[in-house]
């Protein structure tokens, strides 16, 4: 069963999130804000969610951190602010590698497809 973390401090979002994923057949460790996730055994995921803006750390500096300790999972960053400037900031700040981004408020097939996506790139099928 692919495993999944999502890092959300809106308690509401990361519960639903977590619903659906978990009913499509991921198992789903949530946490509030990136310290809790960072300080966990952050190997062995198959995808991590992530929001953007968070208390302490965003989402881009939390997977910054990731790569620093080696840990190469595909990430995508779930954000609420909806203007073109913050996907480039976003991108900019990801240019070596690729980072799928949802915007909030989002429909469960958004998030569905980019579970998806990531877990067959992180498992090499990308076909």
């Amino acid at each position: 069963m692919p495993r999944i973390a999502y890092i959300d401090d809106e308690p509401f979002i990361r519960g639903m999130a977590r619903e659906v994923l978990e009913d499509s057949g991921y198992a789903v460790e949530d946490f509030a804000e990136p310290a809790e996730f960072l300080s966990s055994d952050c190997r062995g995921f198959d995808a991590i969610f992530s929001d953007y803006n968070m208390p302490g750390m965003n989402g881009i500096e939390m997977i910054r951190e990731l790569r620093s300790r080696g840990i190469n999972t595909p990430a995508c960053i779930v954000t609420g602010q909806n203007d073109g400037s913050v996907y480039r900031k976003i991108r900019s700040e990801c240019i070596n590698e690729e980072i799928f981004i949802i915007r909030k408020p989002f429909e469960i097939s958004e998030l569905l497809d980019a579970a998806s996506l990531m877990v067959g790139y992180s498992s090499g099928d990308t076909a």
